[in-house]
Order: structure tokens, then sequence, then C-alpha cells
């Protein structure tokens, strides 16, 4: 009963991280038109309609990406899978075996193997393959599990999480420079049209030092995936290789 009660508020811990995720992207945005933003721009100029656009599709853009990494499967080892000109019968896959399944057995081999075979599946694996004690499974090309979308990431689903944080990050730049520029003008008392009451200057200055921090970290993350990518290698691998 414990070990249920237990399991059950881990899936709504991870559960709500990712509700506190969308919160989160979707407060910042509802508070453009609290603050009347985008009103502000379909009453002025051309280039309001143009700003008003890229907002949205910028939004848009993050949103379906997410909702991709977060419902694609990032990729499973099929049963039985063996490396090609590898036999079910040969004395390699015994050997593997017998040693995974001895007590202190490797779960993971070692970087470099040419087999490698996960005791908890019971399966041997291709490279890059681990096994994720959250998903409790082996996930091809893993790269983390992410809390923030209660996933892995994986072969299949890692285009969409790398395009969310670039589409995030431009989102925020974007929403971080309108903020600022709506608070230098409130400092300058320079919007006679649209005067910002007390509630919406406390929502402009707590949103501006949110994005702050929300982007630094995303930036953070957004270069580390794309250096990673560039040096064709994974977040476990590299893991492992700063470990060794």
């Amino acid at each position: 009963m414990f070990q249920l009660c237990h399991g059950n508020c881990e899936v709504k811990r991870r559960q709500d991280f990712v509700l506190l995720c969308v919160a989160s992207f979707g407060g910042v945005y509802a508070s453009c038109w609290a603050l009347r933003i985008p009103q502000a721009w379909l009453a002025g100029p051309f280039i309001g309609y143009v700003a008003l656009t890229v907002h949205n599709v910028l939004f848009a853009a993050a949103c379906y990406c997410f909702y991709g990494a977060l419902t694609t499967d990032p990729g499973r080892v099929p049963a039985g899978w063996l490396p090609a000109g590898v036999s079910e019968s040969s004395r390699e896959v015994h050997a593997a075996r017998a040693q995974a399944r001895q007590p202190g057995g490797e779960v993971r081999a070692t970087f470099g193997n040419r087999l490698r075979y996960c005791a908890i599946c019971e399966n041997f694996k291709p490279p890059r393959a681990h096994h994720c004690s959250i998903c409790n499974r082996c996930v091809l090309r893993m790269d983390h599990h992410c809390m923030w979308l209660d996933t892995c990431i994986g072969f299949y689903n890692h285009r969409y999480f790398l395009l969310f944080l670039a589409y995030t990050w431009l989102f925020m730049a974007f929403t971080m420079s309108v903020f600022c520029h709506e608070a230098y003008l409130a400092w300058k008392s320079e919007l006679p049209v649209r005067p910002f009451s007390f509630w919406q200057l406390l929502l402009l200055a707590i949103n501006v030092a949110y994005i702050a921090v929300f982007f630094v970290s995303v930036s953070v993350l957004l270069f580390t995936q794309l250096h990673q990518v560039a040096s064709n290698t994974t977040q476990e691998l590299w893991g492992q290789r700063v470990q060794s």
C-alpha cells in the first residue's frame, strides 16, 4: 500500500511540473493582453500588426513543439534486438547475459562495448540507447529525462524538444524587449492613451523579473543542446565521459 501511494505521489508530482510549465508559459502570453499591449499594437501604425503577428506566431510554434515533444514517443528498443551479424546462440550473447545477471553485474555496459545488455529489460540495446529508471525502459538515443515534460527526450522527439527551446528563446527575447520598452515608457510617463494602473505596473515588474530568469535558464539549456548536436553527442553520453 505504501509503495502504491508513493508511486501515485511521484506521478502527480511529475504531472505538476508539466502543468507548472504550461501555466508559466501561458501566463506570460496572457500578461501581454492584461497589460493591453496587443490592443495598443492594433491601434497604432502598421508595425504594430507585424509585432502582434510575430508575437502570436512564436507563441503558437512553441506550443506546437511542446505538444510534439510531450506526446511523441521517444523510441524504445525492439524486443529481442541484436546487432547485425550476431546470432542469439553466439558465445558473446551468452557471456553478456551471464555477466549482467551476476550480483553487481552492470545494468548499463560501459561506453564503447560491442554488446550492451540491460539486465532490467533483459534485452540488448544499440549504441546511445540507455535505460531510464523513471520510464522503466530503454530509450533509443536517449538524451535525458525532462521533468518539465515528464518524458524522456530521445530519438523521435528530440527535434521537437530542440525546436521548443528555440521558439521559446525567441518568444521570451521578443516579449522581454516589449516589456522593457513598456516599462521605459511608463517611467517616462509617455503612455497617455493607456496609462498603467498600480496593479498593471506590478504585473509588468513581476513579468520582467520572471522572464529574465526564465530567459537565462532557457538560454543555457538551448546552447547546451546546440553544442551537443554540433559535437554529435547526447547529454547522457556527455555525462558518462565527464565521469570517466
